[in-house]
């Protein structure tokens, strides 16, 4: 275990080394209007060009996939995934759709379970025999979650990622995994997360690129420390996003409190530049969370909503 002050000292020595020789570039990517364009597909594999194919009206709004993979993958079989992954990438491209890239921000795979291309995370294999691991990411007994308090776990880490990023160019990173909040799950303390997350950030920045961190946080559990803690981590240039996978449930429409706590956490994120993407879930599905999106959301704010490439837009 490290002290928070010491943690922080590393983590900015970590970046200086992670950004070194790497020119600034200006990011291409610009989110649109979500009065316009209010849908962020978040997770496509190769079924979308059936989608683009079939129904292509679908898709006229969308400006934005934020991970594509191809799934399913047999090892050994990169390059005919590689050519697939090309031609689908030009079709978005064609589209005036932009796409980006998934990598697990907190976990390591075995190399021989990574069946997806690009690869979704860092290999075990790829790792120090010297990395440390908390056990399994939730219920996915493939991926281990690396314990993000100790300095040669957190290094490890962080290099494995900036190595597949530049093994597969992308103007946005989508990094699943990216944080869990102690009243969710308890796993790791949030100032590991948010010192991890600043770091990807900063070298994405570094390369013009934007970070869309995915984060398991009810965020009217928040205390206002550690949503300063996520704001300096994420907030950056002013380009970066949050999706929530719990980003409101429908039991708490007559709970006021909960309500307006989320609503308030909500507003200081975008307030520091933070784009938010609420992702549907069981608790709250599209329709749900639009309605009450609608009920604080300002004219300007940029708070899209996550919907399956495999539906028509809500």
């Amino acid at each position: 275990m490290i002290r928070p002050r010491i943690f922080v000292n590393f983590a900015i020595a970590l970046a200086a080394l992670l950004l070194f020789a790497s020119p600034v570039i200006a990011a291409r990517f610009a989110w649109q209007n979500p009065a316009t364009h209010p849908r962020v597909i978040v997770n496509a594999d190769q079924g979308l060009l059936d989608a683009l194919t079939q129904h292509p009206g679908w898709f006229n709004d969308d400006f934005l996939v934020a991970s594509f993979v191809i799934d399913d993958v047999p090892y050994g079989a990169g390059d005919g995934a590689a050519n697939f992954y090309g031609r689908i990438r030009k079709i978005l491209w064609r589209r005036n759709i932009n796409f980006g890239t998934y990598v697990s921000g907190t976990t390591a795979i075995p190399d021989l379970q990574l069946t997806v291309f690009p690869p979704n995370a860092v290999s075990i294999e790829d790792m120090s025999i010297k990395t440390k691991y908390l056990g399994n990411w939730l219920r996915d007994t493939r991926q281990q979650v690396v314990d993000l308090r100790d300095l040669e776990s957190l290094k490890n880490l962080e290099y494995g990622i900036a190595a597949l990023w530049r093994q597969q160019p992308g103007q946005v990173r989508f990094i699943d995994n990216a944080a869990i909040h102690p009243q969710v799950y308890r796993m790791l303390p949030w100032l590991s997360y948010c010192i991890n997350m600043a770091l990807l950030r900063t070298y994405n920045e570094s390369k013009g690129v934007v970070s869309i961190f995915n984060v398991f946080v009810r965020p009217w559990e928040l205390t206002e420390e550690e949503t300063n803690q996520l704001i300096a981590a994420v907030a950056g240039n002013d380009q970066n996003a949050l999706s929530f996978p719990i980003p409101w449930m429908r039991q708490l429409k007559d709970d006021k409190a909960r309500t307006a706590w989320a609503i308030y956490r909500y507003r200081q994120l975008l307030d520091h530049g933070i784009v938010i993407i609420l992702i549907p879930s069981a608790d709250a599905d599209s329709y749900e969370l639009t309605g009450w999106l609608a009920t604080w959301r300002r004219p300007f704010d940029r708070v899209y909503i996550a919907a399956p490439y495999s539906e028509p837009p809500p």
